[in-house]
């Protein structure tokens, strides 16, 4: 059987997301069959979608194809071939090792169950490795754009991947409920992924007992036996490990995974059902092609596959209708950049925010009527990520704040009715870096987050604190930028400049993101570019509080920690904290340093204000910085004409409590 169109391919997904169980895993009413089952079609849709993305995003533009037709009955028979057999050859040795060790009492490092979960882990996620690595790979884990799904694992050599973290784990958790071996759930961090179960699995234990979860780490590359032997671990484990081997950390200050942001410290995301692995699996599907960019004047832009676009765009939309999404904000803020780049009509709803303003009183203005408040349903995406976040997860993510950030930077930054919206930006922005600074400051583990914070500045200098001097944009009556085509690269891919508010066509595409959360190629050339020219007087005054929260955030970071190590803080870094500041006129400066520093109306405490518009603008107020402090050395350097700031103004304060 083959699909021949987008509609066809989506009906066909809808159907078997219907089937899925909305219960978790670990419920004792839910049939262990039908876990087989709806794992199956998860295995089957991410081979799909998987055959899907690597059809369209080579980098070699003659290898790349049109989507349709889709030999769905082969792609279905291949998993049942090829990879199966592999979770059947698995579960024999997960045996014959159980066996083994029950013979020999070995238990040392847990109850028999624990022991024989963890063998079973680690045999899947060897066989898996096995079959996926790539020779041209070695036995590193690249960071690659394309090595997340099960084709990859079974078809990897024809585009020379291997498979990154997510690949790794959601296979591994995908084998383990298709072979019956043990309740396992995918579990995600912003940026890892690993296994996790219930520790309810000890011979002879009661119902009602306390159920604590489990880790292992799966996402090892290599086939030597070291590589081999480390999977299956608990992640405090990995951690133990790396802690002795240096030598620079002392003791009290090791980080664990309670206090690490790539195991996101106690709020993981626990994927408890089929259905939620799925979202994740398409959440993460990636629409770039390759590395490849063109240039368009000073800037470069990605080029991406737009039937990929739409494709992934339409599934989440089934995957959010069915509610599997509701606990995953990666998902949701997913949707929300594939809408933001490829609209459809539902992304294009106006939806009633009232609650989420405060006091908030408004005219017709943007699709505001009778008092209410009114925005996108693709706005309202990042808006319930962010509340998910907050709600679920204890506030531990970064990237949905990143993500409603460059929303609404692309949409203000060359529309000057829109304007208020690249105040939103900046807030969205210290958001992000307040998240992060909430982490202990681990250079192997913060690494990732460390890009985010340096991409990040490249873009509040780049597309806010600077402009162009013409501005070429048209504006649609939704108040956000309309795409601007500047470059067509065959039939499937084109270069847009700023974010898409109407229907594209089949081959139409935008600027695309990364699943990491970073969504803008970072380049910071501004030849062409001048110091944003602020139409209204308090919008400047409010981004830069804004600007000043997202430096205050990091600065408290090193402070807590009491060492240096953001880089955008250094004095010679190209986007340095006088170069940004210093965009902005004495009178708006002093304004925000004025307005920060009063501490009387600060509304930044109700985390119930996630939407604001342009007459009901927020401040930041109360830095926690000891370098943003009154009278601070920096605070001083604001208030001149011309902003300089020396290395005494930016060294870290002495701690008075002589930590």
């Amino acid at each position: 059987m083959n699909i021949y169109s987008h509609e066809e391919l989506t009906t066909q997904f809808q159907n078997d997301v219907k089937s899925l169980s909305t219960k978790s895993a670990q419920d004792d009413v839910v049939d262990p069959k039908k876990i087989e089952q709806d794992y199956l079609k998860v295995a089957i849709w991410n081979f799909v979608v998987g055959y899907c993305e690597a059809l369209s995003t080579h980098k070699d533009s003659t290898r790349r194809y049109s989507l349709f037709p889709v030999p769905f009955r082969a792609l279905c028979q291949l998993v049942l071939e090829e990879f199966l057999p592999l979770l059947n050859d698995a579960k024999q040795k997960s045996a014959s090792v159980a066996t083994s060790n029950s013979t020999n009492n070995s238990t040392k490092n847990g109850s028999s169950a624990q022991l024989r979960h963890r063998q079973a882990v680690q045999t899947i996620a060897n066989i898996i490795w096995k079959r996926a690595q790539n020779k041209k790979c070695g036995t590193l884990m690249q960071d690659e754009l394309h090595a997340n799904s099960l084709y990859t694992c079974l078809c990897g050599d024809v585009d020379g991947k291997s498979l990154d973290c997510f690949g790794a784990a959601s296979l591994v958790v995908v084998g383990m409920n298709l072979s019956a071996l043990g309740n396992s759930c995918l579990t995600l961090s912003e940026d890892h992924a690993y296994e996790s179960h219930s520790k309810q699995l000890n011979d002879g234990e009661t119902k009602d007992a306390v159920i604590v979860r489990g880790t292992c780490e799966v996402a090892i590359p290599g086939n030597t036996k070291t590589a081999q032997s480390k999977r299956g671990r608990e992640i405090s484990e990995t951690f133990s490990s790396q802690n002795q081997s240096s030598t620079q950390r002392k003791k009290l200050d090791a980080i664990t995974a309670e206090t690490s942001w790539l195991y996101m410290a106690k709020n993981p995301v626990i994927c408890e059902n089929a259905g939620m692995v799925l979202a994740a699996m398409i959440g993460n599907v990636n629409c770039d092609v390759e590395k490849q960019k063109l240039k368009t004047g000073e800037e470069k832009m990605p080029v991406v596959s737009g039937p990929l676009y739409k494709l992934k765009r339409d599934l989440l939309w089934v995957l959010h209708d069915a509610g599997f999404m509701k606990k995953i904000p990666f998902a949701l803020i997913e949707l929300g950049d594939c809408e933001e780049h490829m609209s459809s009509e539902r992304g294009m709803e106006w939806i009633d925010v009232t609650g989420l303003v405060q006091g908030a009183k408004c005219d017709s203005n943007n699709g505001n009527e009778g008092g209410k408040i009114a925005v996108l349903r693709n706005e309202k995406l990042f808006m319930d990520a962010i509340h998910i976040s907050r709600k679920l997860y204890d506030d531990s993510q970064a990237y949905p704040y990143l993500y409603a950030g460059h929303y609404h930077k692309d949409a203000g930054r060359d529309d000057p009715t829109q304007e208020y919206r690249l105040v939103e930006s900046l807030r969205f922005y210290s958001e992000a870096s307040r998240v992060a600074s909430k982490y202990q400051y681990d250079s192997r583990d913060c690494m990732q987050l460390m890009k985010h914070m340096c991409t990040v500045a490249s873009l509040i200098y780049r597309d806010i604190l600077m402009h162009p001097f013409s501005n070429i944009s048209s504006t649609s009556s939704a108040g956000t930028i309309t795409s601007s085509t500047t470059s067509v690269c065959g039939s499937d891919e084109v270069v847009t400049t700023a974010q898409n508010t109407g229907n594209p066509s089949e081959g139409d595409t935008a600027a695309s993101s990364s699943s990491s959360g970073t969504i803008e190629n970072n380049n910071d050339k501004s030849n062409n570019k001048q110091p944003r020219k602020w139409q209204l007087q308090k919008n400047a005054i409010a981004a830069i509080t804004w600007l000043l929260s997202f430096y205050d955030s990091l600065f408290h970071w090193e402070e807590r920690e009491g060492q240096s190590f953001v880089e955008i803080l250094g004095l010679r870094h190209k986007h340095s904290f006088a170069k940004m500041l210093g965009t902005f006129d004495l009178d708006s400066r002093r304004g925000a340093v004025e307005t920060m520093l009063d501490g009387s109306n600060n509304n930044t405490t109700d985390k119930r204000i996630q939407a604001v518009t342009e007459n009901q603008l927020q401040y930041f107020q109360n830095p926690r910085s000891q370098r943003l402090v009154k009278d601070s050395l920096l605070i001083q350097a604001l208030l001149k004409e011309k902003v300089i700031v020396k290395e005494l103004d930016m060294a870290i304060p002495s701690n008075e409590l002589g930590r």
